[in-house]
């Protein structure tokens, strides 16, 4: 029974270990689908080698077998359609289950400059994990390298994760031994491109010194307890002596109030008494009048009553 496989430029490639293609025992050849991360096998021939670009050194050898019904379908370069005996198939699923995946093969970073650009596209494209798969992100990245210089070989998503995993886990390895006190100072390789880029993030603080600042925390946020309470204090304090204050101005203020209102009353109750006085003068001098005139009155009537 056969199996129909279609190979697509972009989406299968050759695993490679370093810079050669792998094989199975039968010396068919392993081919990565990144957008699935299978393995599968695909026989060698020249459709195969014209596809995957590869090239043939003198010890090798196209073999073409009537067993693997090898043919090509009238379809663009970019795609090309095997039809694959059952035999070839169950190779392929013992190699998916041989080799741990395609993607975690070890992929060559010969170039510098492709990692410093992996790096600098990873700090590019680090919003686009919030809001997106981390596959599909490492996707666009491992697009990006490729288009930055065709020349650099083309690199699975996850060979481009597993590459910043590295570097990154050494940086940090390095920043926590230069954080720890009596540690001669060291660094590792692409150590400045990734204190540009990760040199401010909490999410890669040293442990030491992320212990160091815990404790620095607390200890501030004690500090800063004390000086708050010494604060409030020093403001009651503060505010208890400006009520005094204000107290003692206040009191002084009504202090010559009192003092002029004492004065227009003492001038009023001074009026007032001489006012009293004199109606109490008038008032005696009406009852003496009126007793002058009584005891006349009763003077001229007894007189009168004795002339009768």
């Amino acid at each position: 029974m056969n199996n129909n496989i279609m190979l697509i430029k972009g989406r299968h490639q050759v695993v490679m270990t370093g810079d050669v293609p792998l094989f199975n025992s039968d010396g068919n050849l392993l081919v990565q689908d990144v957008q699935d991360n299978n393995i599968f096998v695909v026989p060698v021939c020249e459709e195969t080698i014209k596809f995957f670009n590869l090239r043939l050194t003198e010890n090798s050898s196209i073999h073409n077998s009537d067993s693997r019904n090898i043919c090509m379908t009238e379809q663009p370069e970019s795609i090309v359609s095997f039809a694959v005996s059952s035999a070839t198939s169950s190779v392929a699923a013992a190699a998916s289950s041989t080799v741990p995946s395609a993607a975690s093969a070890a992929a060559c970073w010969k170039d510098d400059n492709e990692v410093r650009c992996l790096i600098h596209l990873w700090q590019d494209h680090q919003n686009h994990f919030k809001t997106m798969k981390s596959r599909d992100v490492w996707s666009l990245i491992s697009k990006d390298v490729i288009k930055t210089n065709p020349e650099w070989k083309q690199k699975t998503y996850i060979q481009c994760e597993n590459k910043w995993k590295d570097i990154k886990r050494k940086y940090m390895e390095t920043k926590d031994h230069n954080n720890k006190s009596g540690n001669d100072p060291k660094t590792c390789k692409f150590y400045k491109d990734l204190e540009e880029v990760l040199g401010e993030k909490p999410c890669v603080k040293p442990v030491s010194l992320a212990s160091n600042l815990n404790k620095r925390h607390r200890t501030i946020i004690n500090s800063k307890e004390q000086n708050d309470f010494d604060e409030i204090f020093e403001d009651s304090e503060s505010s208890t002596s400006q009520s005094e204050e204000g107290l003692l101005k206040k009191k002084r203020k009504m202090t010559r109030v009192e003092r002029e209102l004492k004065d227009w009353s003492a001038a009023l109750l001074a009026d007032a008494k001489v006012r009293e006085e004199a109606r109490e003068r008038r008032h005696r001098e009406v009852i003496a009048e009126s007793k002058v005139a009584i005891d006349i009155y009763k003077e001229m009537m007894g007189k009168l009553i004795d002339k009768l």
